[in-house]
């Protein structure tokens, strides 16, 4: 047998053995609802987290959901359906054609929960939080953005969790958080808040779990 032969027959050994590997792996992921109709407005900073962002949207567009972007910086590098300032005028009827808002979070947002990055579109975001949660609307934040959340004053007596950096951990207990380690996921009310991008599927199956129920 020629090498040139052998070398042929052992890539396709091995592209079989990936085959089944994969299956076996889309075999073991849990089967989630459709959430046909939902609507998700999804957030986004400079610097935002690829591997939250990316699991987030396809996860719920795979659940038929509609996912739109706002992006609190013209720079993210993805097209978005919002920019941030270009709504400030507009947070209720914003809220009232969603069902979620989900936060990713990302340098971009580290910089800016613990302040050392001004961005006039903080407060603006923070406000749309605000109505989205008086609207029991679900309010979701993973990484470092359940700083955002903190600081809306959405965690006061609440647990939570965030990404494991001192810094945003005691920003979440100053605001009156109820701080949870050891859970990828944590849902209090219409508050959902996760690590980062080791549990950003287990943030994206929550949603859609979530959002199926409503």
């Amino acid at each position: 047998m020629s090498r040139g032969i052998l070398i042929a027959i052992i890539v396709v050994i091995v592209a079989i053995v990936i085959g089944i590997g994969f299956m076996f792996y889309q075999s073991m992921q849990p089967k989630l609802p459709s959430i046909k109709g939902k609507r998700v407005l999804v957030v986004i900073f400079e610097g935002y987290q690829p591997l939250e962002f990316n699991p987030v949207c396809n996860t719920l567009r795979k659940a038929d959901a509609k996912v739109d972007i706002l992006a609190i910086n013209k720079t993210v590098g993805v097209q978005y359906t919002y920019y941030i300032l270009d709504v400030k005028n507009k947070l209720e009827e914003i809220a009232n054609e969603y069902d979620a808002i989900v936060l990713i979070g990302g340098s971009g947002v580290y910089g800016r929960v613990t302040g050392r990055i001004s961005d006039p579109g903080m407060p603006i975001l923070i406000e749309l939080c605000k109505v989205f949660y008086q609207k029991g609307k679900l309010v979701a934040a993973i990484c470092a953005a359940p700083g955002i959340l903190a600081k809306a004053g959405l965690l006061k007596g609440r647990e939570a969790t965030c990404f494991s950096s001192t810094e945003l951990i005691n920003i979440l207990k100053a605001n009156g958080a109820k701080y949870v380690s050891g859970k990828a996921v944590v849902v209090s009310g219409n508050i959902m808040t996760s690590v980062g991008p080791s549990t950003a599927q287990s943030f994206a199956n929550a949603l859609v779990n979530y959002l199926a129920k409503k």
